[in-house]
């Protein structure tokens, strides 16, 4: 995520409400996992 915002794409990062989920994919130590959530204003050009 911190790599992705040095770039102007914002997108979050940890356990984003899936606590459990992280926990048992032995994620958490590793900052969790990244999400990212396009919206109707986001053009073609932004996703590319």
């Amino acid at each position: 995520a911190r790599e992705l915002a040095r770039r102007n794409i914002f997108v979050w990062s940890g356990h984003n409400y899936a606590v459990e989920v992280v926990a048992s994919l032995g994620l958490q130590d590793a900052g969790g996992v990244v999400r990212v959530g396009p919206v109707h204003y986001n053009s073609t050009a932004e996703v590319d």
